[in-house]
Protein backbone atom coordinates (compact mmCIF):
# COMPACT_ATOMS: atom_id res chain seq x y z
CA UNK A 1 0.00 0.00 0.00
CA UNK A 2 1.28 3.67 -0.63
CA UNK A 3 0.87 6.34 1.63
CA UNK A 4 0.98 10.29 0.89
CA UNK A 5 3.11 12.38 3.40
CA UNK A 6 3.25 15.87 2.49
CA UNK A 7 6.54 18.01 2.87
CA UNK A 8 6.91 21.69 1.84
CA UNK A 9 3.81 21.65 0.10
CA UNK A 10 4.53 18.06 -2.25
CA UNK A 11 3.02 15.75 -1.59
CA UNK A 12 5.28 12.30 -1.90
CA UNK A 13 4.39 8.70 -2.53
CA UNK A 14 6.49 6.25 -1.00
CA UNK A 15 5.27 2.86 1.23
CA UNK A 16 6.19 4.40 4.75
CA UNK A 17 4.49 7.28 6.05
CA UNK A 18 7.82 9.30 6.55
CA UNK A 19 8.22 13.28 5.79
CA UNK A 20 10.27 13.17 3.24
CA UNK A 21 12.31 16.35 2.12
CA UNK A 22 11.27 17.63 -1.63
CA UNK A 23 14.61 17.44 -4.20
CA UNK A 24 13.80 19.28 -7.03
CA UNK A 25 16.62 17.87 -8.99
CA UNK A 26 15.89 14.61 -8.55
CA UNK A 27 12.33 14.74 -9.68
CA UNK A 28 13.93 16.77 -13.12
CA UNK A 29 16.36 14.15 -13.86
CA UNK A 30 13.64 10.97 -13.48
CA UNK A 31 11.11 13.39 -15.45
CA UNK A 32 14.29 14.00 -18.25
CA UNK A 33 15.15 10.69 -18.33
CA UNK A 34 11.39 9.75 -18.98
CA UNK A 35 10.95 11.87 -21.52
CA UNK A 36 14.70 10.93 -23.00
CA UNK A 37 13.10 7.40 -23.09
CA UNK A 38 9.39 7.81 -24.41
CA UNK A 39 9.39 11.05 -25.40
CA UNK A 40 6.63 13.68 -24.93
CA UNK A 41 3.89 11.62 -26.00
CA UNK A 42 4.86 8.56 -25.20
CA UNK A 43 5.59 9.98 -21.14
CA UNK A 44 1.99 9.56 -19.65
CA UNK A 45 1.21 11.63 -16.55
CA UNK A 46 0.36 8.21 -14.39
CA UNK A 47 4.31 7.18 -15.48
CA UNK A 48 5.55 10.50 -14.70
CA UNK A 49 4.20 10.30 -10.98
CA UNK A 50 5.33 6.83 -10.31
CA UNK A 51 8.80 7.71 -11.59
CA UNK A 52 9.04 11.13 -9.80
CA UNK A 53 7.40 9.82 -6.33
CA UNK A 54 5.07 12.73 -6.62
CA UNK A 55 0.63 12.77 -6.56
CA UNK A 56 -0.31 14.71 -9.78
CA UNK A 57 -1.55 17.61 -7.95
CA UNK A 58 1.98 17.73 -6.36
CA UNK A 59 3.67 17.76 -9.84
CA UNK A 60 1.07 20.66 -10.89
CA UNK A 61 1.99 22.92 -8.06
CA UNK A 62 5.70 22.37 -8.32
CA UNK A 63 5.98 22.14 -11.84
CA UNK A 64 2.75 23.53 -13.40
CA UNK A 65 1.39 21.08 -16.76
CA UNK A 66 3.16 18.49 -18.51
CA UNK A 67 4.17 21.08 -21.42
CA UNK A 68 5.88 23.32 -18.36
CA UNK A 69 7.35 20.37 -16.68
CA UNK A 70 8.69 18.84 -20.65
CA UNK A 71 10.37 22.65 -20.59
CA UNK A 72 12.22 22.28 -17.42
CA UNK A 73 13.18 19.04 -17.95
CA UNK A 74 15.04 20.07 -21.38
CA UNK A 75 16.66 22.88 -19.55
CA UNK A 76 18.09 20.46 -16.79
CA UNK A 77 19.35 18.77 -19.93
CA UNK A 78 20.71 21.61 -21.73
CA UNK A 79 22.29 22.66 -18.35
CA UNK A 80 23.82 19.15 -17.99
CA UNK A 81 24.16 16.83 -20.38
CA UNK A 82 24.70 19.22 -23.21
CA UNK A 83 26.80 21.48 -21.36
CA UNK A 84 29.36 18.92 -19.76
CA UNK A 85 29.84 17.95 -23.52
CA UNK A 86 30.81 21.21 -24.26
CA UNK A 87 33.03 22.21 -22.12
CA UNK A 88 34.89 19.06 -23.06
CA UNK A 89 35.07 20.35 -26.37
CA UNK A 90 36.01 23.69 -25.50
CA UNK A 91 38.93 22.87 -23.16
CA UNK A 92 40.02 21.07 -26.82
CA UNK A 93 42.36 23.31 -27.93
CA UNK A 94 42.81 21.39 -32.12
CA UNK A 95 39.47 22.13 -33.81
CA UNK A 96 39.84 18.77 -35.16
CA UNK A 97 39.84 16.99 -32.16
CA UNK A 98 37.51 18.97 -30.86
CA UNK A 99 34.57 18.54 -33.44
CA UNK A 100 35.62 15.18 -33.84
CA UNK A 101 34.87 14.66 -30.04
CA UNK A 102 31.80 16.64 -30.17
CA UNK A 103 30.75 14.19 -33.04
CA UNK A 104 31.93 11.16 -31.17
CA UNK A 105 30.37 12.25 -28.20
CA UNK A 106 26.88 12.00 -29.95
CA UNK A 107 28.05 8.35 -30.67
CA UNK A 108 28.77 7.38 -26.78
CA UNK A 109 25.86 9.92 -25.71
CA UNK A 110 23.69 7.08 -27.43
CA UNK A 111 25.52 4.08 -27.05
CA UNK A 112 26.11 4.46 -23.50
CA UNK A 113 24.63 1.95 -21.45
CA UNK A 114 23.56 5.00 -18.64
CA UNK A 115 21.25 6.69 -21.23
CA UNK A 116 18.26 6.29 -22.68
CA UNK A 117 19.69 6.41 -26.87
CA UNK A 118 20.06 9.07 -28.76
CA UNK A 119 20.09 13.00 -27.47
CA UNK A 120 17.02 14.80 -26.09
CA UNK A 121 17.25 18.02 -27.84
CA UNK A 122 17.27 16.42 -31.13
CA UNK A 123 14.58 13.31 -30.23
CA UNK A 124 11.95 16.41 -28.72
CA UNK A 125 12.90 18.66 -31.99
CA UNK A 126 11.19 15.81 -34.34
CA UNK A 127 7.91 15.84 -31.92
CA UNK A 128 8.45 19.89 -32.21
CA UNK A 129 4.77 20.15 -33.48
CA UNK A 130 3.87 18.59 -29.96
CA UNK A 131 5.31 21.40 -27.76
CA UNK A 132 4.42 24.52 -26.86
CA UNK A 133 5.75 27.88 -28.25
CA UNK A 134 8.15 28.25 -24.87
CA UNK A 135 9.70 24.70 -25.28
CA UNK A 136 9.99 25.07 -29.11
CA UNK A 137 11.69 28.23 -29.17
CA UNK A 138 14.49 26.89 -26.04
CA UNK A 139 14.91 23.83 -28.48
CA UNK A 140 15.49 25.95 -31.80
CA UNK A 141 18.10 28.29 -29.65
CA UNK A 142 20.07 25.57 -27.82
CA UNK A 143 20.55 24.00 -31.85
CA UNK A 144 21.70 27.67 -32.78
CA UNK A 145 24.18 28.17 -30.13
CA UNK A 146 25.92 24.64 -31.40
CA UNK A 147 26.19 26.40 -34.74
CA UNK A 148 27.70 29.71 -33.12
CA UNK A 149 29.65 27.70 -31.16
CA UNK A 150 31.64 25.95 -34.07
CA UNK A 151 31.23 28.24 -35.94
CA UNK A 152 33.53 30.79 -33.27
CA UNK A 153 35.33 27.76 -32.71
CA UNK A 154 36.15 27.59 -36.70
CA UNK A 155 36.77 31.23 -36.75
CA UNK A 156 39.70 30.75 -34.48
CA UNK A 157 41.12 27.52 -35.11
CA UNK A 158 41.63 29.39 -38.99
CA UNK A 159 43.14 32.90 -36.99
CA UNK A 160 45.68 30.31 -35.62
CA UNK A 161 46.55 28.72 -38.72
CA UNK A 162 45.50 25.29 -38.01
CA UNK A 163 42.90 25.22 -40.94
CA UNK A 164 42.68 26.78 -43.80
CA UNK A 165 40.94 30.21 -43.91
CA UNK A 166 39.56 29.17 -47.24
CA UNK A 167 36.88 27.02 -45.67
CA UNK A 168 33.73 28.32 -45.26
CA UNK A 169 33.23 28.74 -41.73
CA UNK A 170 29.12 29.31 -41.39
CA UNK A 171 28.83 26.74 -43.49
CA UNK A 172 30.58 24.00 -42.32
CA UNK A 173 29.44 25.33 -38.85
CA UNK A 174 26.07 24.51 -40.26
CA UNK A 175 26.76 21.18 -41.70
CA UNK A 176 28.67 19.82 -38.75
CA UNK A 177 25.75 20.53 -36.42
CA UNK A 178 23.45 18.67 -38.64
CA UNK A 179 25.69 16.27 -38.86
CA UNK A 180 25.46 15.83 -35.17
CA UNK A 181 21.35 16.02 -34.86
CA UNK A 182 21.57 13.33 -37.78
CA UNK A 183 24.10 11.00 -35.50
CA UNK A 184 20.77 10.92 -32.90
CA UNK A 185 17.85 10.33 -35.07
CA UNK A 186 20.38 7.37 -37.11
CA UNK A 187 21.43 6.17 -33.59
CA UNK A 188 17.47 5.76 -32.55
CA UNK A 189 16.97 3.95 -35.44
CA UNK A 190 19.50 1.28 -34.93
CA UNK A 191 22.00 2.29 -37.30
CA UNK A 192 25.19 0.25 -35.54
CA UNK A 193 27.57 2.32 -33.44
CA UNK A 194 30.77 1.63 -36.48
CA UNK A 195 28.42 2.90 -38.97
CA UNK A 196 27.92 6.00 -37.18
CA UNK A 197 31.55 6.80 -36.21
CA UNK A 198 32.22 6.46 -39.75
CA UNK A 199 29.55 9.41 -40.47
CA UNK A 200 31.77 11.40 -37.55
CA UNK A 201 34.82 11.03 -39.27
CA UNK A 202 33.84 11.81 -42.35
CA UNK A 203 32.08 14.96 -41.21
CA UNK A 204 35.83 15.60 -39.26
CA UNK A 205 37.37 16.06 -42.90
CA UNK A 206 35.62 19.02 -44.36
CA UNK A 207 37.94 20.75 -41.83
CA UNK A 208 40.69 19.72 -44.54
CA UNK A 209 42.05 21.82 -47.14
CA UNK A 210 38.81 22.39 -49.71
Amino acid sequence: MRYNTISNGIVFKHPMARVKKFNETITLERAMRLFWTHGYDGTSLQMLEDEMELVRSSIYNAYGNKRALFHKAITHYKNTIIMDLIDSIDREKDIRKAVAKLLNGEVQLHFNQKNPGGCLIVLSVLEKARHGDQSTQLLESIIQKMEEFLFNKILKAQNDGQISDQINAKNTAVTIAATVLGIAVMGKAGFKKEALQQIAKTATRLLEHP
